[in-house]
C-alpha cells in the first residue's frame, strides 16, 4: 500500500464547504476543523488516522467513495459537535473508529459505497456514542458485517411514541438513499440495524424512549442464508435501558444473544425469526412481548418485574422457558406448538 498524503481542512465562523480528495482515488490522513457555522465537509477516497471536528452548528459530513474504487475509513476520530448534524459514511471498510454525535439531534448513516456491485461493507470494532439530544443511527442492508461494535444512545426527553413516523421515514426510507442529508435532526431516538451479520455487538439505549430495530425484511445483497433468513445476530447484547422502549427483531436468526428492556414499560416485537440459546427479558416495568411466526430452541423469554403481557400469535417452541416472572402477568397463546418447554 502506498503512503497516505497529509491534508488539513479548516473553516471559520461562516458557513463553509470543505472538501478533500476526488471520487475514485486518493489515500489520506489528516485533520478537519470545521469550527462555527453550518458547514458541509466532503471527504472522498481512503482515510486512516484522521481527526474530524465539526464543532459548529448544523453540519453535514459525507465520507466515502462515490467512484469505482474501494473506500475505507479506519482508526479515526469524529466529533459532531453541538447542533443538528447529519453524518454519512459510504465505505466498504469502516473499522477501529470512535464517533461521538455530541449534543443536538443528530443522524448517522453507515452504508456501502452506493455504486458497488455487489455491496458489502464491513463495519468492525467501532465505538459510536450519542449525546444529549435525539439521535438516529442507521446501518442499512448494504452492510455485510457489523461485528464487535458498541452503539450507545445518549439521553433524550421523549416520553411517548407520537413521533414514530419520523423513524419510519428516516430509517426505512432515507436509510437506503439518505435523501434528507440537509434535513434537521430526528425527532425520535433510534437505532436501525439491517446488516447481514451482527456479531459480538452491544446496542444500548439511553434515558428516554428509544426504538431499536434489527431487521432484514427489506432484503439483503447476500443470497438467502441463515436458514432462509438474511440477518444473523450472534453473541450480542441489545438493551433498551431506561424508560419505555420499543425493540423489534424481525426475520432474523438470534444465536446466544440477550435482548433486554431495562427499566420502563417496554414493547418487544419478535417476528419471523429463529432464537437459539438466546434470552429476552423485559426487566422492570409492565412490558408487552409479541411473538409472530418464530421458532425457539433452548431460549428463555421472561417479562421480569411488573405486570407483563405476552401475545404469542404463532410460534414453535422447543426446550425453552416462557414466563412472566414477577408480577401479575398475562400470557396469551393464540397459536403455538411446544415441546420440552416450561411455561
Amino acid at each position: 500500500m502506498t503512503s497516505p498524503s497529509s491534508f488539513l481542512l479548516e473553516g471559520n465562523s461562516s458557513n463553509n464547504t470543505l472538501a478533500n480528495g476526488t471520487p475514485g482515488g486518493g489515500f489520506f490522513q489528516g485533520t478537519v476543523r470545521a469550527f462555527e457555522g453550518n458547514d458541509t465537509v466532503i471527504l472522498n477516497g481512503d482515510y486512516e488516522f484522521t481527526y474530524v471536528g465539526l464543532d459548529g452548528d448544523n453540519d453535514v459530513l459525507l465520507v466515502g467513495d462515490t467512484g469505482p474504487g474501494t473506500s475505507f475509513f479506519v482508526a479515526s476520530t469524529v466529533f459532531a459537535g453541538n447542533g443538528e448534524d447529519n453524518l454519512a459514511f459510504l465505505t466498504t471498510s469502516f473499522e477501529d473508529n470512535f464517533v461521538s454525535l455530541d449534543d443536538g439531534n443528530d443522524r448517522l448513516l453507515l452504508t456501502s459505497s452506493i455504486i458497488k456491485s455487489p455491496p458489502g461493507a464491513s463495519i468492525i470494532n467501532n465505538t459510536i456514542l450519542g449525546g444529549i439530544g435525539t439521535d438516529g443511527v442507521i446501518v442499512d442492508n448494504s452492510v455485510r458485517r457489523f461485528n464487535r461494535n458498541i452503539v450507545e444512545l445518549g439521553d433524550n426527553e421523549n416520553s411517548n411514541f407520537g413521533a414514530a413516523l419520523d423513524f419510519v421515514t428516516d430509517a426505512l426510507l432515507a436509510g437506503t438513499l439518505f435523501t434528507d442529508l440537509t434535513k434537521g435532526g430526528p425527532v425520535f431516538e433510534y437505532v436501525y440495524l439491517a446488516a447481514t451479520e451482527v456479531d459480538r455487538t452491544t446496542v444500548r439505549g439511553g434515558q428516554g424512549t428509544d426504538i431499536i430495530v434489527l431487521e432484514s425484511l427489506t432484503g439483503s445483497p447476500e443470497p438467502s442464508v441463515n436458514n432462509g433468513q438474511d440477518l444473523a445476530v450472534s453473541r450480542s447484547l441489545i438493551n433498551g435501558n431506561q424508560d419505555a422502549d420499543v425493540i423489534v427483531v424481525a426475520r432474523n436468526v438470534a444465536n446466544s444473544t440477550s435482548i433486554l428492556g431495562g427499566q420502563g414499560n417496554d414493547t418487544f416485537l419478535m417476528a419471523s425469526g429463529t432464537f437459539d440459546s438466546s434470552r429476552v427479558n423485559g426487566n422492570l416495568g409492565a412490558d408487552t412481548l409479541i411473538f409472530a411466526s418464530i421458532e425457539t430452541n433452548r431460549s428463555t423469554f421472561l417479562g421480569g418485574q411488573g405486570d407483563d403481557t405476552f401475545n404469542v400469535n404463532s410460534a414453535t417452541i422447543f426446550a425453552s422457558k416462557v414466563g412472566g416472572d414477577l408480577g401479575d402477568d398475562n400470557i396469551n397463546f393464540l397459536a403455538a406448538v411446544s415441546s420440552n418447554t416450561t411455561l
